[in-house]
């Protein structure tokens, strides 16, 4: 059923956008005529992109365009309207928020985001940055079609848009996600309605997302793309996957902060078990075996309906990471402190393969995967394919799993999307080619 729909001022932009939804779970769509679009054509679709193609226009036939969509989309079952922007600040800005705005109703106000960090596009002090250059500076600067002239996007919405407008700064986000929720709920009051907001990192998009969320303000989010990703999740649930035809297994021992936004993203927008080791348990006995025995049996008991389980060192929490400077005052150095936690996940990891109906196994981290398969008796892997850059696929040979599917990863491999691809790769290839 569709819940989101995205108006972009260009075909490609909004094809980067529908992309990003698509990779948290979302069935997509771009619609190419709008003219010959039924009703029953999306109701497969959670997201539907529509190009407006309207970047270069005179900005009342932009306004126009954009108004008549959304108003002939607009219904109470939608949960996210959004307005595709390019991330170099090109076009009709403000007419195009305005008219979106106006199609859903005073009310409504919009949260313009348009940190890019992965595309090299920060904003600081409402100043956009393309790499280490203010945008004015850039070949956007000379666009024959739609120059930009200035860095500041509070310059732009106030030539371009009839709302009052106001800035949330670094500094805000720098407060927390309860300071920013304020702050857009007392410039709401004051009758702001275009909230600009600061952003050099995809941690301060996540906060943006969440702080709009827990305003409660009826807002539309203006970006190029990360930031209506961060809402969509928030307030859309994922669709409903069919029962598990096949499992397969993570285990995932690294302590990098890329993990563990890793492990976020998988954990908000899949259907999977995560089951935390409490690694300082596995350094000495009879601590050890109770933590593993207690892991696979917890494993065992509620895997039933998840097609993608977790076994994760708690280190990946940076408050629960072993103390190094304390163990090595007891006599424990710090690799053989790694050893006991890589080989204690490698146990756990073993005995779930063996009992739990995995299907494959995903492994993070050098240390983890040579425990883990080492444990197994596995003479080698045969290389079969590149997941993403940096995450290969194959299959075991010899030893206790001898033909198991293996994706395997560096730590600080891969974007935020990166955990998520290796554990739906891994379960695709599981059920094409089954052990």
């Amino acid at each position: 059923m569709l819940q989101c729909v995205v108006v972009a001022d260009d075909l490609t932009g909004g094809n980067a956008t529908g992309v990003l939804l698509r990779k948290l779970g979302y069935p997509t769509c771009t619609v190419l005529n709008f003219s010959q679009l039924r009703a029953e054509d999306l109701e497969r679709y959670t997201c539907a992109v529509f190009p407006t193609d309207s970047r270069s226009l005179d900005p009342q036939e932009a306004y126009d365009r954009v108004f008549s969509v959304v108003r002939a989309m607009n219904s109470e079952r939608m949960k996210l309207f959004a307005k595709r922007i390019d991330s170099t600040l090109r076009g009709n800005l403000g007419s195009e928020t305005d008219a979106m705005l106006d199609a859903l109703g005073e009310d409504t106000a919009a949260v313009v985001a348009p940190c890019f960090p992965s595309a090299g596009r920060i904003l600081v002090g409402g100043l956009l940055l393309v790499g280490t250059t203010p945008l004015h500076r850039t070949e956007a600067a000379a666009d024959p079609i739609a120059p930009v002239h200035t860095s500041s996007i509070l310059q732009l919405f106030e030539r371009q848009s009839r709302r009052r407008c106001a800035l949330v700064t670094l500094e805000d986000l720098r407060q927390g996600e309860e300071a920013v929720t304020s702050k857009l709920k007392a410039l709401y009051g004051e009758g702001v309605r275009v909230f600009l907001v600061d952003g050099a990192s995809q941690e301060d998009v996540e906060l943006t997302a969440a702080a709009a969320v827990a305003s409660g303000i009826p807002f539309a989010s203006v970006d190029p793309g990360p930031f209506t990703a961060a809402a969509a999740k928030r307030l859309i649930a994922p669709e409903q996957e069919p029962k598990p035809k096949g499992r397969v297994l993570g285990v995932i021992g690294s302590v990098n902060p890329v993990a563990h936004r890793q492990l976020e993203e998988l954990l908000r927008t899949r259907r999977a078990l995560c089951e935390f080791v409490r690694t300082g348990k596995l350094l000495e006995e009879p601590e050890r075996s109770a933590e593993i025995d207690r892991v696979v049996d917890a494993v065992l008991q509620n895997c039933g309906e998840h097609d993608k389980v977790l076994v994760v060192g708690d280190g990946i929490v940076p408050e629960n990471r072993l103390d190094f400077a304390k163990l090595e005052q007891k006599g424990l150095s710090r690799a053989a402190a790694c050893e006991r936690v890589n080989s204690g996940l490698a146990e756990i990891a073993v005995r779930l393969l063996e009992k739990g109906g995995f299907f494959g196994l995903y492994t993070n981290g050098g240390d983890v995967t040579v425990a883990v398969t080492g444990k197994l008796g596995c003479a080698g892997v045969a290389l079969r394919d590149e997941v993403i850059p940096l995450a290969a696929c194959g299959a075991l040979f010899g030893g206790k799993a001898d033909g198991l599917k293996i994706v395997t990863k560096g730590g600080m491999a891969g974007d935020t999307f990166a955990l998520c691809a290796c554990m739906d790769y891994l379960l695709k290839k599981t059920q094409e080619e089954p052990v």
